[in-house]
């Protein structure tokens, strides 16, 4: 999604055609939960290739290992979460809005079926009839080696949502952060927001905020 959001026009020129971009989304917080879970129930072990990456990068600027510090380095320039949801406005700004279909996690989980056929609709395709209890990836990564988690990528057989509760993961001050910059994060379905990109720098003290910075309006 990073690349080709942020990149829609350029591929457009290469296909000569009109492009079209499915984009998966998902509120943010349940985002930097899952992260979290997964790296509660990834902890290092001796002999691993690597740590996971995100208290990999905490290391490299020397800041204590928590799960607030973790939150604030994946919501920065550089984290996963800032950079593809500043990949997304680039494509806004290019004039690519109206060519993204969003796909809401929590809407695809909960009727699969619905989202899938408005995903063929958007591609001016044919339905097709999908089993949804027999999911299978086969093009496993070496997630271990590649991002310190054993189960970054892990395909679950049926789909289903079994992640737990933000409220129940988060800490405090993120979850009041997200609350505080709910609309703003997750502008894709806000048409009245306008264009966001978050500018705080790496995480530094207990105290740090999440400053959005508003650029002009994205028709």
């Amino acid at each position: 999604m990073r690349v080709c959001t942020a990149r829609g026009s350029v591929i457009e020129e290469c296909i000569v055609q009109e492009g079209k971009i499915i984009v998966p989304v998902r509120r943010v917080d349940e985002i930097l939960a899952s992260i979290l879970t997964m790296i509660h129930r990834n902890p290092y072990q001796e002999g691993q290739p690597r740590i996971n990456f995100v208290d990999e990068q905490l290391v490299k600027v020397n800041m204590p290992i928590n799960d607030e510090n973790r939150c604030m380095y994946l919501l920065n320039e550089g984290g996963i979460v800032y950079e593809s949801l500043n990949a997304v406005m680039e494509g806004f700004m290019q004039g690519m809005k109206g060519k993204m279909h969003f796909v809401d996690y929590n809407d695809l989980v909960s009727n699969p079926m619905n989202e899938m056929n408005k995903i063929y609709e958007f591609l001016g395709e044919e339905p097709y009839e999908h089993d949804f209890d027999s999911i299978y990836n086969i093009n496993r990564e070496d997630d271990l080696s590649t991002y310190g988690l054993s189960d970054m990528h892990e395909v679950r057989s049926e789909l289903k949502k079994t992640s737990k509760s933000p409220s129940s993961v988060l800490p405090s001050e993120i979850l009041d952060l997200y609350q505080q910059n709910k609309n703003r994060l997750e502008f894709w379905g806000t048409p009245q927001i306008v264009s966001i990109k978050p500018s705080v720098a790496a995480p530094k003290t207990k105290s740090n905020k999440i400053y959005m910075k508003l650029n002009n309006k994205v028709d």
